[in-house]
């Protein structure tokens, strides 16, 4: 996966953590990126949890071993370590397929939904 180039620092700080919890204030995060996050980030829960084309950048923590738990609007985003691994007993044999995340639709999904509807 290609990410923005904006987004590799973000990247390489959730690839060197090792605490099961982040919990980040918006500002840390633009420190570590060394760029401003979008206004969206800002005010949507759903910016950290989109996981649909084009966005690629929720493969900073996912690909780095998290998802995201707790958003609270204009202040800080939590992340919690999955450690899939290790539950399941250290195979990885898995280690390289793609992750589904399965999450409650949003507002901006609605045209998505639509779409889909139609199909």
């Amino acid at each position: 996966m290609t990410l923005e180039k904006k987004y590799i620092p973000l990247a390489n700080y959730f690839s060197a953590a090792t605490k099961p919890i982040l919990t980040l204030h918006l500002t840390e995060i633009e420190k570590i990126m060394g760029q401003n996050l979008p206004h969206s980030a800002y005010l949507n829960q759903s910016w950290w949890k989109k996981t649909i084309a084009p966005s690629k950048h929720f493969h900073d923590w996912i690909d780095g071993g998290y998802i995201d738990k707790e958003f609270e609007p204009n202040h800080y985003v939590s992340f919690e370590r999955m450690d899939l691994l290790a539950k399941n007993g250290g195979n990885n044999d898995n280690a390289n397929e793609d992750i589904l995340l399965v999450r409650p639709a949003g507002h901006s999904d609605a045209r998505f939904l639509a779409d889909l509807q139609k199909i």
